[in-house]
């Protein structure tokens, strides 16, 4: 059991729960009223009226992308084997991240252990803002979820996302 406090991480839907029945419309509110929101609307409606240009395509026309420090480039099927627990946490920043993204006290579990690769992650919604943020470098893997024993039990079963520097490709 993994007690270490700097690799404290919150659960959004553990939060959300525990959060005051009153203050759930004030946050909807005012995350519908954010700049950010509303600026996207008006350009997709701009968008739709061809007054702005499409957006760029996120698609690789060239193939896959190259290796690169940490970048296995990792499809659905392969096999993994997740990194030691020595090796994860020379990745890992003061808050317990890789690239902004958390190292979850639910997955020190599955150090040392073999996976298959289930997809790609390329962008996630966040709960707490409602909008997408671009995933680098992340995978699901097969069968590897939240168990919420370190986030109050809870019983989402959340999919754990998983950096690639923290993965080594294994032959079958």
């Amino acid at each position: 059991m993994y007690t270490d406090s700097r690799y404290r991480n919150l659960c959004v839907r553990v939060e959300i729960d525990r959060m005051p029945v009153m203050l759930k419309p004030y946050y909807t509110m005012k995350w519908l009223m954010s700049k950010g929101v509303l600026l996207r609307i008006c350009r997709k409606v701009l968008r739709r009226l061809r007054l702005l240009p499409p957006a760029p395509s996120a698609v690789v026309v060239n193939g896959p992308i190259p290796p690169v420090d940490g970048v296995l480039g990792l499809s659905p099927g392969e096999f993994v084997e997740v990194k030691s627990r020595e090796e994860i946490e020379r990745t890992l920043d003061g808050y317990g991240r890789h690239d902004r993204l958390y190292f979850m006290a639910e997955q020190w579990q599955h150090c040392g252990r073999r996976s298959r690769v289930y997809k790609r992650v390329n962008r996630v919604l966040s709960e707490q803002t409602g909008r997408f943020r671009k995933a680098r470098n992340v995978v699901l893997l097969e069968g590897v979820c939240c168990d919420g024993s370190k986030h109050g039990n809870c019983d989402a079963s959340c999919f754990l996302f998983w950096k690639e520097a923290w993965l080594r490709r294994v032959e079958q």
